[in-house]
Parts: C-alpha cells; sequence; structure tokens
C-alpha cells in the first residue's frame, strides 16, 4: 500500500508542508479564484457541524456547514439516493428522542452502535484505498476541472466525516457502563482505538498527498498566473521584514521606553506602576511575538489551501507560545520577589510551578488536536488518564516544596476561619499531608480574593464596595487599641473645629473642571444662570469661593436666613438706599458698576415645608430672571431639595445650567486630609492599627504610609466621598496620648436602630434632611401631625444624636448625616 506513493516524495512534502502550509494568499487568478472542494472538506474537520433536518417530532442531527451547498453540486452529476450515513442520522434522532421520553432504553445505543460500526470500518478502509490510487489527484488543478473522480472521492470524505461525528454522538448518550467498556484498555477499548487510528493516518495521508501533490505544481500555477504568486511571495517578504524590524527595535526600545518614563520626576506610583508593566512586556514578549506572527501568516498567506494543516500548526503554536509565556511570566514574577506566596519563593518550589504549567500546557494542546482530528472518544480517554497518573507525582511535589509555607501563611492569616486554624495544628504524617492540602487551597482560594478585591477596587465604586466591607473588620481588629485610645483625651476643641472648618486648598482640582465651564460662559458673554446642585458638605460653597477669584466685579450673597436679609446684603454691596423702589435700581446699578458675575449661596434655604413655603424662593428666582443678559448668576442648592425646586418649576427659566457635584475620589479625600493635618502641623501616630490585609494595595509605600492610607480609605468609605464629613470623622478620631496625637477611629452608628422606626420618625428624618435647616413650627406644618407625635419622634432622634439643635433650628448632625440620607435613600424617601 505505501508502494503507491514514494517514500522520497513523501518526505519532502512533510517536510515542506509547515513551511509552505503558512504562505497566506487566496488565489485571485481566473485558475485559482474559486474556493477548492476538497479546501472546504478539509475545513470540516475542524467546524463544528450543523443540524440536518428530520422528520417532524425528531431531534435534528447536525451537519458540517459546508457540506449542504456542496452535496447540492454534487446531485448534478449523479442522483443521491438516501445513503447508510442519512439512515443511521435519522434512526439515532428517533432513538435519542424515544430514550429521552422513557419509551426506549439507553441500552439500545449499543445495539445502534454494533451496526454502525462496520460500516465505519468499510468506509475508511474504502477511502484510503480510492485515496491511494493512481487516479487520485489533489491538486488544485484537478478540483477546478472537478472531474467526475474527485466528486466521487469528496462524497466519501464528507461520509466518512460525519460517521465519525455520528460515532461520537453515540457516545455521548450511550449509558455510562458502556462507554466505560469501549473507552478502556481492554480488547474493546484497544479495537475503537485503532479504528481512531486509522482514521488519524487517513487525515494524515491527506495532509501528506495534497501537500505533495500541490506543491509540485506550483511552476505550472506560476506560468499560468505569476503575478499573484509573486504577490504572495512579496506579503511574506514584507511580513517578515516588519517582525524583524520590530524584534530589533524592541531590544533597545522597551528598556529606553522604561528608562524614560522613570527618569521623570517625580516618580509617582502610577508612573512606577507602568514601568513595571514596560519590563514585564520586555521580558516576556518573544512566545507573544511568535504567536501573533504565526497567526497573521495563517490568516493572511495560503498557497496550498490546506485548512487542516493551518488548524493544526494554530493549535500547536498557540498552546506552545501560550505555556512558554506563562512560564516566563512566572519567572520574572519571582525574579522581581511578589508579594504573597511568590515572595521569597524557593528553587524547588519554582520547579513545581513551572513543571505545572508545562503538563497542563501539554495536555491542553493534545486535547485540541485530538478534539480537531477525532474527537473526545477512546484515545482522549487513555491521555486523559495517562495524564492523571503523570499529575499524581507532578502533585506530590507541588505539596511537598509549599507545605511549609502554606503552614505559615495559615499561622499568619488574621481572617483564617476556626476550622482552618485546627486542620493547621495537624502537621505531621498522613493527617499532615491531608492538613497540607487544605492550606495550600486556603492560600490559592486568599490569594484569589486578594486579586479580585485588588481589581475592582480599580474603581471607585469597587473600593467603596470593598472598604464598606472591612471596615467593621478593622474595627473588630483594632478593638482593644481602640478601647485603650478611648479613654485619652480628645484634642484642643478650638483646634478640632480648625480642622473641621478649613478650606479646601491642595485639592484645587476637584473643582477644576466646573471652574473653567464658568470661566469660559464669562469669556463669551453668555450673561445666563447656572445651577450648582450638590449635597451638604460636598463643596458648594469652596466652589464659589474659587468663583469670586475669576473677577474683582462680582457680588458675593448667602440667603441665610431669608430673601430679605439678600435683598439688603445686596443693596448694601451696591450703595443702593433700602426703601419700597430699591429693586428698580438694582438693575441700574449692576450695569454702571459693571458686574459680571453674582453667586448666590444655600439657596435651598429659601424653601419653607409649609403650604406657599415657596413664596421667598420663587421671588429670588423672578429677580434672577429680571438680571438674565445683565450677568452671570450663580447660584448652589442642596441636592435633597433640588428634585422639589424643579417639581415646582422654582428654578430660573432662561438659559439654565445646571452642575451636579459628584463625591470626591479617595486620592482627593486623601489629599484633603494631608492638607488639614499639615497645615496645623499635625503628624498623627498610625503605627498601632492594623489593618485588613485586603486594604493594603499600595506596594510601593512604607508599611506605616499603607497603614495610613488604609485608616484614610475607610474614612472615605463611610464619608461616601463627602470632604466635611470626611474632616470631621478626622477630627474626631485624633487624641492625646502624652505629646503625640495618635488616631482612633470615631464608633460609627448602628443604623439597623432606623429598620425598626415607625413611619412618623421616618417622615420627620426626611423632612430635616431634606430642608437642612428647619424650625419645629416648619417641621409640624409640613408632617401636620400632633404635637405630641412630633416632639416624640424629635427626642428619640436627638437622644440617638441623629439630629442636632441649634440656633431653635434642627439638622442632622453630620455623624449620622451619612447612614440617614442612605437609608431614607433606599426606603424612597429621599433622592440623595
Amino acid at each position: 500500500m505505501q508502494g503507491q506513493i514514494n517514500r522520497k516524495k513523501i518526505f519532502i512534502a512533510c517536510s515542506l508542508a509547515l513551511f509552505l502550509s503558512v504562505v497566506a494568499s487566496p488565489c485571485s487568478s481566473a485558475n485559482s479564484e474559486p474556493l477548492t472542494r476538497f479546501s472546504k472538506l478539509l475545513q470540516q474537520q475542524q467546524e463544528p457541524p450543523e443540524e440536518t433536518p428530520v422528520e417532524e417530532n425528531e431531534e435534528q442531527v447536525e451537519k458540517p456547514d459546508s457540506i449542504l451547498p456542496e452535496l447540492d453540486s454534487v446531485a448534478d452529476v449523479e442522483s443521491n439516493p438516501k445513503g447508510e450515513l442519512e439512515k443511521f442520522e435519522q434512526e439515532f434522532a428517533e432513538l435519542k428522542i424515544r430514550v429521552d421520553s422513557l419509551t426506549r432504553s439507553p441500552n439500545d445505543y449499543k445495539e445502534f452502535y454494533f451496526r454502525l460500526r462496520p460500516v465505519i470500518e468499510s468506509k475508511v478502509a474504502r477511502f484510503k484505498r480510492d485515496l491511494l490510487s493512481d487516479k487520485t489527484d489533489l491538486s488544485l488543478f484537478a478540483q477546478i476541472n472537478n472531474d467526475e473522480y474527485f466528486q466521487h472521492l469528496f462524497k466519501q470524505a464528507i461520509e466518512v466525516k460525519n460517521l465519525f461525528y455520528l460515532r461520537e454522538k453515540v457516545f455521548n448518550e450511550a449509558p455510562p457502563e458502556f462507554v466505560a467498556l469501549h473507552t478502556g484498555t481492554r480488547l474493546d477499548g484497544i479495537k475503537e482505538a485503532r479504528l481512531e487510528l486509522s482514521y488519524i493516518q487517513l487525515e494524515l495521508l491527506i495532509i501528506a498527498k495534497a501537500t505533495y501533490d500541490r506543491f509540485v505544481e506550483i511552476p505550472r500555477r506560476f506560468e499560468l498566473a505569476p503575478l499573484d504568486l509573486i504577490i504572495t511571495m512579496i506579503k511574506l517578504l514584507l511580513l517578515i521584514l516588519v517582525f524583524y524590524l520590530w524584534r530589533s527595535w524592541a531590544k533597545e526600545g522597551f528598556p529606553a521606553w522604561r528608562r524614560r518614563i522613570l527618569s521623570a520626576k517625580p516618580v509617582t506610583s502610577g508612573r512606577s506602576k507602568y514601568a513595571r508593566f514596560i519590563w514585564y512586556i520586555d521580558k516576556t514578549r518573544t512566545p507573544l511575538e511568535w504567536l501573533i506572527f504565526i497567526n497573521i501568516l495563517l490568516a493572511s498567506l495560503d498557497i496550498l489551501q490546506i485548512p487542516i494543516t493551518k488548524a493544526t500548526i494554530s493549535t500547536v503554536a498557540f498552546w506552545v507560545c501560550i505555556t512558554i509565556f506563562t512560564f516566563r511570566l512566572l519567572e520574572k514574577m519571582i525574579e522581581r520577589g511578589q508579594q504573597g506566596l511568590l515572595k521569597g519563593i524557593s528553587p524547588a518550589q519554582s520547579r513545581s510551578i513551572k513543571l505545572l504549567i508545562w503538563w497542563f500546557g501539554l495536555f491542553m494542546m493534545i486535547d485540541s488536536l485530538l478534539s480537531l482530528y477525532i474527537g473526545e472518544v477512546t484515545i482522549f480517554a487513555w491521555l486523559s488518564r495517562l495524564f492523571f497518573v503523570l499529575f499524581i507525582p507532578v502533585y506530590y511535589y507541588l505539596i511537598r516544596k509549599w507545605r511549609e509555607d502554606a503552614f505559615q501563611f495559615v499561622a499568619q492569616e488574621r481572617d483564617a476561619p476556626e476550622w482552618i486554624q485546627r486542620i493547621h495544628k495537624q502537621q505531621s504524617g498522613i493527617k499532615g499531608f491531608i492538613s497540607a492540602n487544605v492550606c495550600v487551597l486556603y492560600s490559592i482560594y486568599m490569594g484569589i480574593v486578594h486579586m479580585f478585591l485588588q481589581l475592582i477596587s480599580k474603581a471607585e465604586t469597587g473600593r467603596r464596595f470593598t472598604t464598606e466591607i472591612y471596615r467593621k473588620k478593622f474595627i473588630a481588629d483594632n478593638k482593644e487599641v481602640i478601647e485603650e485610645y478611648n479613654r485619652l483625651p480628645e484634642i484642643d476643641q478650638q483646634l478640632k473645629e480648625q480642622i473641621i472648618a478649613g478650606d479646601q486648598q491642595g485639592v484645587d482640582s476637584v473643582h477644576a473642571d466646573h471652574i473653567q465651564r464658568i470661566k469660559q460662559m464669562l469669556e463669551r458673554s453668555d450673561l445666563s444662570h447656572v445651577s450648582i446642585v450638590g449635597e451638604r458638605g460636598i463643596g458648594k460653597t469652596f466652589l464659589l469661593d474659587s468663583l469670586s477669584e475669576l473677577t474683582t466685579n462680582h457680588l458675593r450673597l448667602d440667603c441665610k436666613p431669608s430673601f430679605k436679609n439678600l435683598l439688603f446684603d445686596l443693596a448694601q454691596q451696591l450703595n443702593i438706599k433700602i426703601n419700597h423702589s430699591m429693586m428698580s435700581h438694582i438693575g441700574n446699578a449692576i450695569i454702571e458698576r459693571n458686574i459680571q458675575l453674582i453667586l448666590i449661596d444655600n439657596c435651598h434655604l429659601l424653601l419653607s415645608p409649609q403650604a406657599n413655603g415657596q413664596k421667598q424662593l420663587r421671588r429670588l428666582c423672578s429677580w434672577v430672571n429680571e438680571l438674565s443678559g445683565k450677568c452671570l448668576c450663580v447660584m448652589t442648592f442642596n441636592s435633597s431639595s433640588w428634585p422639589l425646586v424643579k417639581a415646582l418649576g422654582l428654578a430660573p427659566e432662561h438659559n439654565t445650567t445646571s452642575i451636579k457635584l459628584g463625591a470626591w475620589t479617595q486620592s482627593q479625600i486623601e489629599a484633603l486630609l494631608e492638607h488639614r493635618c499639615a497645615r496645623h502641623q499635625l503628624a498623627p501616630d498610625f503605627s498601632r492599627l492594623v489593618i485588613p490585609r485586603q486594604l493594603l494595595d499600595k506596594d510601593d509605600e512604607t508599611p506605616e504610609q499603607r497603614i495610613k492610607s488604609g485608616v484614610y480609605r475607610i474614612i472615605w468609605g463611610y464619608a461616601d466621598g463627602n470632604p466635611a464629613i470626611s474632616c470631621r470623622l478626622l477630627a474626631d478620631s485624633l487624641a492625646l496620648d502624652g505629646d503625640k496625637v495618635v488616631v482612633k477611629l470615631p464608633d460609627y452608628p448602628d443604623t439597623t436602630m432606623m429598620e425598626r422606626y415607625e413611619i412618623t420618625t421616618l417622615l420627620l428624618l426626611r423632612v430635616i434632611c431634606q430642608f437642612d435647616d428647619i424650625s419645629l413650627s416648619d417641621i409640624k406644618g409640613n408632617l401636620c401631625y400632633r404635637n405630641f407625635a412630633v416632639k416624640s419622634a424629635l427626642a428619640r432622634c436627638q437622644a440617638q444624636g441623629m439630629v442636632d439643635f441649634v440656633n431653635d433650628h434642627y439638622s442632622i448632625s453630620w455623624l449620622w448625616y451619612r447612614s440617614v440620607s442612605r437609608y431614607l435613600s433606599r426606603q424612597n424617601l429621599l433622592i440623595r
């Protein structure tokens, strides 16, 4: 049988297949334009089959996508009566439906396969005999001529491929006993393995013969269509040239790039991480470069047009390159001494991980190749068992080299549950080996959790989520220290007020975009209205302070406590007499004095919760509308009152621009707190605090800096990015321990008690939170409750510290402000 093909020719074809099959570009000449029939046949060996419709209520049997059009084209040469393949497919579909409906036994698959297997053997033997025949020609010219014999050969290939696909479906549906018998190492399993090997030999024979036939016809193709082959070779040379130039540049380019990043001063943490990323790319890029290069060749150039060869090369290249990349990445991580389990790793531990990587890469490559050729049946089961047996010594070696580190990790892990700590104590004998397995798995689990938390912490919402999780844990871990610090005297009250009431310098970038936007409005003489909306303490007043520096021709007004007082203040700044006719002179005075900007703070305080309580705010908005075109008016509103202002139509009507002030980022809050401490020459001591390991995500800082960053992050997370709340939390966290200032976190309010409040108390809190600073008469007028009910609810809130009473007005206390606003928002009683 081997005599049909010269051995020397086979050797030449196989040696050149790897190179010539990656030379990419579908032929564009007239002789090679149609996609060859045999190329389509071979393509089916790597594509999932498409379902073929069967009779009603029968399961559809899948077939390859491109087979159906080819069968239609074959039908015009010779009739194609319903053959054995179609009968088996239909019978299998009917059997599956009946097994699923419990009208047939799963054991009937065995009888079905006993009839199917001889047919597969005979088809494979016949196709192999015809393929080795002297008449068989797999060249492109034979395909273009489309002779009758090639159509016959093509139909055989399709039938054999679909028979093996049907065989795999039978094994997927057959009982486990049947599958185990035919995938084992007994006689039945050996017979099935021989059948699969015969099909693999058949596919390799197709590759070898097609490669040889298409290689030897290249001179003739060059005579008939030289331009296409010349263009293909030019593309190949260009790709090789580009690949060579890239490799030459990358050898010196990446190190130079990294040096430029590190040479820029100051070297921030972001620059350090960027430089580290460039270093990793430089050290691990080679396998990725080759993988990209091979795939570009396979995707763009194709002279021989043998898809199964391209798929084989692509699969092998992918898993080899990915395995080498993973291997090198691990090497470089060990070289840099990363945190966690890779810190201080020994050579033996390094070898154990590398051995596991190579085992996994080899297994996945063989698995992908078997799926490409014969599917996952007998030979796949054999190789899976072999790799499992080989994995046992690899796994034993891995556990042996890592057990001491795993035990040490669990011993140092404060978050380890009690049952893990009990297992950790057993470190000898068989129980010690089992304990090592559990501790290694727990260490891997904690490492994955840590990486996940670090990943989601890249986003601000993720950081808030993780911070809220570990805030309570932080308090629990530092319970003794906090209790000790609680007995210490607090810092001077005057100093505390200075920390709270300080400006927001040092973080001017927070409102830089908003200031630039209003500055541009002034430059283009857009004299309309701007509404600044934000929650209490978010920085609205600070923004107005910054805007007042844009021009000296501005007026600064405050709506406390009434619109009448605002007019008196305005008249004094414009030097207008206070009388009944002053309103008619305000506009002219603004024009005469060339006032470009009017800043009005706390406009929401003009709202009253009683009937006709929007009267003062209406007067303000009416007056602002009259100033349209004369100057730019910027007004601030509380975000909890703004929806009511919009709903009542109280906002200025003409060309109103709304700017929503959002929460500050963690870095901005950290900068603010650092500025407040530095301004008053405070250097708080964080050394005795213990931060949850998941919050230590800045490897480039000192231990004390990381603890400080963790405390600031907890403050930022509870304050939800509110600078006023953050500063108050910091001030309440400072205590005097002799001649130094130490840091403790204040006891956060227990919000679970709010879940037990009746609706009267919740509505009371909503009114106070919405109107910010409100009198008792306004509360009664809004709620329309009896005097006893209102006072009882107020007494409860004041006893819990939720409500402050200052200057005959009630407001939510700063410590409770975030908790109350969050809870009311969840209950749909307040819009944050």
